[in-house]
């Protein structure tokens, strides 16, 4: 058996996605925050890369439930503000408040849910890639260093099919 522990600022950098960039890394729900979509990076590849505009679609993980409090692409944040995002070239990026964004009034926001479009669904969509290369909701971990403090990785040896008792070395 193998047990890997690691500090959350570290587990963070392994969940956060490829093609996503926030400012402050470390945010919380009540922080502002700047999200940057690399689209040279999003699935499927190529998908934004001519778009005049992109658009967000997103919701919040509030206490353990992905998608809640929902902004449509083509609505208004519970703030007031539109999910357009504003080009930087290669990039296009959006800063808000998320608490305010979204209208959270009560509960734990973890993370942001969210995908992106060139300002209709047929516009092209952006989105994360999964370890088999499948495009997929990106999913943007929130909360500062009281969240998820730990991590803890329980890897059976059975899965890897390693004899019991066997040493496994990483030489």
């Amino acid at each position: 058996m193998e047990w890997v522990l690691m500090e959350r600022h570290q587990m963070m950098k392994m969940m956060f996605p490829l093609a996503i960039s926030m400012a402050p890394e470390n945010a919380t729900a009540s922080d502002e925050i700047t999200i940057t979509l690399d689209v040279n990076k999003s699935c499927p590849a190529g998908a934004l890369m001519d778009a005049d505009s992109v658009m967000m679609h997103s919701g919040v993980t509030l206490d353990g439930a992905a998608w809640q409090n929902v902004v449509a692409f083509d609505g208004v944040g519970g703030d007031g503000q539109t999910p357009k995002m504003m080009s930087n070239g290669d990039t296009w990026s959006i800063t808000f408040v998320p608490v305010d964004f979204y209208g959270v009034t009560a509960g734990e926001v973890t993370a942001i849910n969210c995908v992106f479009n060139g300002g209709a669904w047929d516009a092209g969509e952006g989105k994360d890639t999964d370890a088999e290369g499948n495009c997929v909701d990106f999913t943007i971990p929130l909360g500062g260093m009281d969240t998820y403090k730990w991590m803890i990785t329980f890897t059976p040896a059975d899965y890897y099919d390693i004899p019991e008792g066997s040493v496994v070395t990483d030489d």
